[in-house]
């Protein structure tokens, strides 16, 4: 198994890990913020497939969430994407706020068909960019980056979040 094949491997069963969490949380639980100022389960599902398809964009070279100077990804890729392949997501933080869930999120089956889908796309992308020999590409943000590690990062970011799912 190449490595992007592994990596793909590893997203896909985050994002069942994740799915299978999100199954579990009780219907009345499902849109109740887990602690004030927090997000819901339905929030942070919607959430991770705001992220996933956004990463599938990067992935196709589409920068829909903008980026920074080509001089600047270097120094973004060290002091975050790097800690984070090694060490995992930081329990606090935030993100760009093109990557905020809706207020009021799409029913559970649509969010986890949305996620299955952007998550197919990646594996796609990744594995068809593997084919033609290209095993890195140029981040909006993080400058350039490893295929694989990118996926691996995706992974990450839905094990980060299925730890913010309450369990039934």
């Amino acid at each position: 198994m190449t490595e992007v094949e592994s990596a793909i491997a590893l997203q896909r069963h985050a994002a069942d890990n994740f799915k299978s969490a999100a199954l579990r949380v009780p219907e009345p639980a499902w849109n109740v913020p887990r602690a004030p100022g927090k997000w819901s389960p339905a929030q942070v599902t919607d959430h991770v497939g705001v992220t996933t398809k956004v990463a599938h964009d990067a992935l196709a070279g589409r920068a829909n969430m903008g980026g920074i100077p080509k001089f600047l990804r270097p120094i973004a890729g060290a002091f975050f994407f790097k800690p984070v392949i090694a060490k995992g997501f930081p329990k606090k933080g935030k993100g760009p706020a093109i990557m905020a869930p809706a207020h009021e999120p799409m029913p559970r089956e649509q969010l986890l068909r949305r996620l299955d889908d952007e998550v197919e796309s990646i594996a796609r992308a990744a594995a068809g960019m593997a084919r033609a020999g290209r095993t890195h590409f140029e981040h909006s943000f993080f400058g350039r980056l490893a295929v694989a590690d990118y996926i691996r990062f995706n992974a990450l970011h839905l094990d980060h979040h299925r730890e913010q799912l309450p369990s039934g």
